[in-house]
C-alpha cells in the first residue's frame, strides 16, 4: 500500500524588472540565471491561454495528456493543445489512441522545427527521445518534463523500476525544464514524493507517480511565471542513473542474492519481465513471490524446499535466506502451483536435483 506524503517547498515570488524581452523563442544562453529570468518576464506577459504541444508514448504519459485535455474542455488555461508521439510497429502508442478518441491532432515523432506547430510551450512525459535545440527552441516558453523520480536520482528511461529494485522507502516526481543533448539535467520547478511501501510492485507505483506527476504539470502550468522565477539547478551530488530494463535483468542469481535481494527484483520487474531460472535445463518463470514469516528452513542456493501438497515453493537464496513462490510456468506449459510442479516434474528427478540454476 502507498502512502502518499507530499512535499511542497514553500517558494517567495521575486520581482523582476528592466529585463528587456528581444526574443520570442528560448535561447540557450551560458548564463542559465538570465535565460530562465527571461522565461518568467515573457510568461507573466501573456495575454492569452496557452497553446501548448505534448510529446509521450506511454500509459504514464495519458495521465498527464488526460488532464491537459481535461483543462482545454474545462478552463481557460489552456487553449490549444497538440500531441506529438512515436509511431510504434504494433499499433497505436497508448498517448495516440486517446489522442485520437479525444478528437486532438497527432502527429508522429520525428518532427523538426519547419514543420512543428508553433505553441507556446512544449510538454514532454515518458517520451522516450533526445529532442534536438531547435525543436526546444522552438516553443516561446521552452519545454517542461515530467519525470518519475526525485531528481537528480535516477535519470534515465526507468527510474520508477529501478527505485523498487534498489528498496527505496521514498521517491517521487520532478517537474523540470528541458536542454538540449542531454536528458534529464535541467532546472527543478516542482517536486513531489510518496512513501514505498514494503510489497509495493513498481506498476502500482508507476500508477501512483503518473497521477501525481499529471497534477503538479497542471499547478505548474498554472503559475508558470513564479514556477521560473523559483526554478532550481539540480544538486551535483546525489546523482544516480535507471537504466533501460530488459529480460536479462530478470534471471535469478541464487547464490549471489539474498531473498530480500530476489523479492525487490520481482516487485520491481515482474509486471514487466518474470524472474526466470531453469529447471533441468528448461527456462522457468517464477511468480507471486512471498517471503517467510518464519525463516526456520536451510537449504543450499538454488534448492527446492518443498513441493508436494504445498501451496509455496520455497527456493534456498544466498545469506542463508529463502523465498517462496506460488505459481511456476515452464515454456509451452501452462501457470503451475507447487503442488502441481511437484507431481509433473519434481517427482519424476531424485531429490539431489531439486534445484534451479
Amino acid at each position: 500500500m502507498l502512502i502518499h506524503n507530499y512535499k511542497f517547498c514553500v517558494l517567495f515570488k521575486k520581482c523582476i524588472k528592466g529585463i528587456k524581452v528581444v526574443h520570442s523563442c528560448t535561447q540557450f544562453l551560458s548564463n542559465g540565471t538570465v535565460e530562465i529570468q527571461k522565461l518568467a518576464v515573457i510568461a507573466s506577459e501573456l495575454k492569452h491561454p496557452l497553446r501548448l504541444t505534448f510529446f509521450g508514448t506511454d500509459s504514464f504519459s495519458v495521465k498527464s495528456l488526460r488532464l491537459l485535455e481535461k483543462e482545454v474542455r474545462s478552463s481557460k488555461l489552456i487553449s490549444e493543445l497538440h500531441v506529438i508521439t512515436t509511431k510504434l510497429k504494433h499499433g497505436p502508442s497508448p498517448v495516440e489512441s486517446f489522442s485520437v478518441a479525444a478528437g486532438l491532432p497527432v502527429h508522429h515523432w520525428p518532427v523538426s522545427s519547419q514543420n512543428l506547430v508553433a505553441t507556446d510551450v512544449g510538454v514532454v512525459v515518458s517520451f522516450g527521445h533526445l529532442i534536438p535545440a531547435e525543436v526546444i527552441n522552438a516553443f516561446t516558453l521552452g519545454m517542461l518534463n515530467v519525470h518519475g523520480s526525485l531528481l537528480p536520482a535516477y535519470r534515465g528511461a526507468a527510474p520508477i523500476i529501478h527505485a523498487v529494485l534498489n528498496g527505496e522507502t521514498c521517491t517521487g516526481i520532478t517537474v523540470m525544464r528541458i536542454h538540449p543533448k542531454r536528458f534529464d539535467v535541467g532546472e527543478i520547478l516542482r517536486t513531489a514524493s510518496v512513501e514505498v511501501g514494503r510489497h509495493t510492485k513498481s506498476r502500482q507505483l508507476h500508477e501512483t507517480l503518473s497521477e501525481l506527476g499529471a497534477e503538479h504539470l497542471i499547478e505548474v502550468l498554472r503559475d508558470l511565471p513564479f514556477h521560473f522565477t523559483n526554478a532550481r539547478p539540480q544538486p551535483t551530488e546525489g546523482v544516480s542513473y535507471a537504466r533501460k530494463i530488459s529480460e536479462k535483468h530478470a534471471v535469478v542469481s541464487w547464490n549471489e542474492k539474498s531473498a530480500d535481494e530476489i523479492y525487490r527484483q520481482y516487485l520491481a520487474l515482474d509486471d514487466h519481465f518474470p524472474l526466470t531460472a531453469l529447471w533441468q535445463d528448461n527456462l522457468v518463470q517464477l511468480r507471486e513471490a512471498v517471503l517467510p514469516e518464519d525463516a526456520t528452513i536451510r537449504v543450499d542456493e538454488g534448492q527446492i524446499a518443498s513441493g508436494k501438497g504445498s501451496s509455496v515453493l520455497w527456493v534456498g537464496c544466498a545469506n542463508n535466506s529463502i523465498i517462496g513462490f506460488k505459481a511456476i510456468k515452464l515454456k509451452g506449459k501452462k501457470t503451475m502451483s507447487p503442488h502441481e510442479f511437484h507431481n509433473g516434474f519434481m517427482s519424476k528427478v531424485t531429490r539431489d536435483k531439486w534445484y534451479f540454476k
